[in-house]
């Protein structure tokens, strides 16, 4: 099962308001040298994996 966040970020590709707001909170970027959104690849996890393949974060935990 795939869990999708329904409060962050694009629901889609063609979701321009979601790429925007994820990146920056007004929806604009704070000057030039900072990236469109619209130039973003948003990439899904499911996108990455192979078909039946489960995803984990982190198999063995973290240790500082």
């Amino acid at each position: 099962m795939t869990f999708f966040d329904q409060d962050f970020g694009p629901k889609r590709k063609t979701d321009i308001e979601g790429c925007r707001k994820a990146m920056y909170k007004t929806g604009e970027p704070p000057s030039r040298v900072h990236p469109d959104p619209l130039q973003t690849d948003w990439v899904f996890i499911d996108s990455l994996c192979k078909p039946g393949e489960t995803i984990k974060f982190n198999e063995e935990g973290f240790s500082s």
